[in-house]
């Protein structure tokens, strides 16, 4: 074989790295082993699947790029990566289901690489809920037949390769096929990636769904699927994608240039941009700017050491790598952790309110409600609780929390009022430029690793009635509040 010089580590691993400081990574429970999983962003969710030769890190340039518009997740399957061994037989579809249930996903789009499109079509047969469209990159699919062509890779596979891990070099530095031979420094990294991550065990996949073969049900799928293939591939891998098209109803093939099987390594800026224009095409799951109906749970993300100065100006930095949820067109909400603290910001763009109210419930009963206009101040309310400030607030700075508190140029509200305005809106018109609210909560006022939580924007000038996440909920009472999950 061909020797081939190595590319320095840290040229691609920084991509994973960044990623990585700004999102969180874990392990979804799978029976006895655990599948490693890393996520980043905020929105309709992306699912990438890997292929069968490398691990997760073949979506480095994806996982960073699509991060900034949508929550990605990307997974080690057994065997591979940072996941268990693979051993005896198991299921990768159950395993996804997994992933989502345990990552609390209902819907997310999967993109699919090779051996990991099948695992893909096979999952959407199986649990056709759980999928908003498909895209699926140099995928095979069930049942559909091999010719020895593919077997013996045009006779270039030689016989004497014994082992898996042999097998996987064959493919990085002899393959006609896996990538396009000009395309050297993708494959110095595919190299790289393999030789830093052996495959462990030899478990078997028992994945085909009940009845037929997977390629005679693909007539089932109903989402909007985008097939793209490398101009190089081998001929099967093109013959595969022409059954997928032709079974899924309106899918759209591509054929991408100067690449073979690889296409995420080998083309990842015409792949991004590709993938990026179908996903523009594909209805969201949540309407854009309407109240936030996501799962009953959020887990806070780790942030990565940027500090927030309580300053309501939302700097830029300062909450890249918090958890943001659109709770109204005019309003956001971030949520971070960072060592001994929980930061919250409330966004409301144009700013529009001096006045935001936090709710909560450490246990579930008692309910700390968290006051931040011109002063800060807290109380406990229950559902014996009188009006609006009965019981009282504790005014003033407080130890375990702080948040910024709103103030306005005096001289200027004077000027205003001299000149008709009323005070209410002299005060509005004078306030310094804010952009929200910014709290800061030590988790030892509130040390249980989840707590009930609800936010409160009252009505101010263009809302006709307070915002209020989760919707429909109340103060008094915490039926429906949201929870974060902070272990």
């Amino acid at each position: 074989m061909k020797a081939l010089p190595l590319v320095s580590f840290m040229l691609f691993l920084f991509a994973s790295v960044a990623a990585a400081q700004t999102g969180t990574s874990g392990y979804v429970d799978v029976g006895e082993s655990k599948i490693f999983y890393e996520s980043a962003g905020d929105g309709d969710v992306l699912i990438f699947i890997h292929d069968g030769l490398v691990h997760r890190e073949i979506w480095d340039e994806q996982f960073s790029y699509f991060s900034q518009k949508f929550r990605v997740v990307r997974y080690d399957r057994r065997g591979y990566g940072k996941s268990s061994e693979a051993k005896g037989v198991f299921s990768n579809v159950e395993d996804l289901l997994s992933l989502f249930t345990q990552l609390k996903i209902d819907k997310a789009c999967l993109i699919a690489l090779s051996s990991g499109g099948r695992l893909a079509i096979d999952f959407t047969l199986q649990y056709p809920d759980k999928v908003s469209s498909l895209v699926l990159v140099g995928a095979v699919v069930g049942g559909f037949p091999y010719t020895q062509h593919f077997y013996d890779r045009g006779g270039h596979l030689p016989a004497d390769l014994k082992t898996i891990a042999e097998r996987r070099i064959y493919y990085v530095l002899d393959d006609p096929y896996e990538m396009y031979r000009e395309n050297k420094t993708a494959a110095e990294r595919v190299m790289q990636l393999v030789q830093n991550n052996p495959r462990k065990g030899h478990g078997s996949a028992s994945d085909r769904p009940p009845g037929k073969h997977p390629y005679q049900r693909l007539g089932e799928i109903k989402v909007p699927a985008l097939i793209l293939v490398g101009e190089f591939d081998i001929p099967d891998v093109h013959a595969h994608a022409g059954a997928i098209q032709a079974g899924i109803a309106d899918s759209k093939r591509d054929i991408i240039p100067k690449c073979g099987h690889l296409i995420p390594v080998e083309q990842p800026v015409l792949f991004n941009d590709t993938v990026e224009k179908f996903l523009g095409t594909v209805p969201p799951t949540k309407e854009p700017g309407s109240m936030n109906t996501d799962p009953n749970s959020i887990r806070v993300p780790e942030g990565n050491g940027v500090p927030v100065l309580l300053d309501g100006l939302f700097s830029p930095g300062e909450w890249a790598d918090a958890k943001k949820i659109d709770i109204h067109s005019n309003v956001s909400l971030y949520l971070k952790k960072y060592r001994e603290h929980v930061f919250v910001g409330v966004k409301i763009d144009p700013y529009k309110t001096s006045v935001v109210d936090m709710f909560i419930s450490p246990d579930g009963e008692s309910i700390h409600h968290l006051h931040a206009s011109a002063q800060i101040g807290e109380r406990i309310v229950n559902e014996d609780s009188g009006p609006w400030d009965n019981p009282p607030f504790i005014w003033g700075n407080s130890v375990a929390w702080y948040a910024n508190e709103i103030r306005w140029d005096n001289g200027k509200m004077q000027e205003l009022i001299k000149q008709g305005k009323s005070s209410d809106e002299a005060q509005a018109m004078s306030y310094f430029k804010y952009d929200g609210f910014e709290f800061q909560i030590k988790r030892s006022k509130f040390p249980a690793d989840r707590w009930l939580f609800r936010i409160e924007v009252p009505m101010a000038p263009d809302f006709d009635k307070p915002v209020i996440y989760p919707p429909g909920t109340a103060m008094k009472f915490t039926k429906g509040w949201i929870e974060l999950e902070l272990d």
